[in-house]
């Protein structure tokens, strides 16, 4: 890619085969070679980011492969940054490897198809039982608080406070 070239997506200047603002691929060739070269330019950016937004805006729209070797790769090292926390990032990367997963049930069945399938659902399972279990948690402590200021101003109305 020339230096000159913009980001079809977000319109930023682009130096190599991924935006490094966006995450986006620029190169209408799918070779397999340059999609992992593609694909660790892409994790680069990740990693240089230091915000939290920055980097969930590059998992949102960061490029996902075509081949299917380098979209299994792209699952393996999305797995790390699905995290069992609350976050911007942690949610972009769950929702990245939830794409890749729908990417890979759509092509032809294969056992390395089926093995990463199988497991990147798993970690994407893990992180929403946190995410429910977080937000049940929230939701019992929101209830105990109302109550207990409830029963607080209750006490105060009754005394004539």
């Amino acid at each position: 890619m020339s230096l000159e070239s913009k980001c079809d997506h977000c319109g930023a200047y682009v130096k190599g085969l991924v935006c490094e603002y966006c995450g986006a691929y620029h190169k209408t060739n799918h070779d397999a070679d340059i999609e992992l070269k593609a694909l660790d330019e892409y994790h680069i950016y990740l990693q240089k980011s230091d915000k939290e937004q920055d980097r969930a805006k590059i998992l949102e729209h960061g490029f996902l492969p075509q081949h299917q070797a380098v979209l299994i790769e792209a699952g393996v090292r999305c797995i790390p940054l699905v995290k069992t926390e609350i976050s911007k990032d942690a949610k972009a990367a769950q929702l990245r490897l939830e794409a890749i997963v729908i990417k890979l049930k759509l092509m032809p069945s294969d056992a390395a198809i089926e093995q990463a399938v199988t497991e990147f659902q798993i970690k994407i399972d893990e992180a929403k039982t946190y995410e429910r279990n977080f937000d049940r948690g929230m939701l019992v402590g929101c209830v105990i608080f109302l109550l207990s200021c409830g029963g607080g101003i209750g006490g105060f109305i009754y005394l004539g406070i």
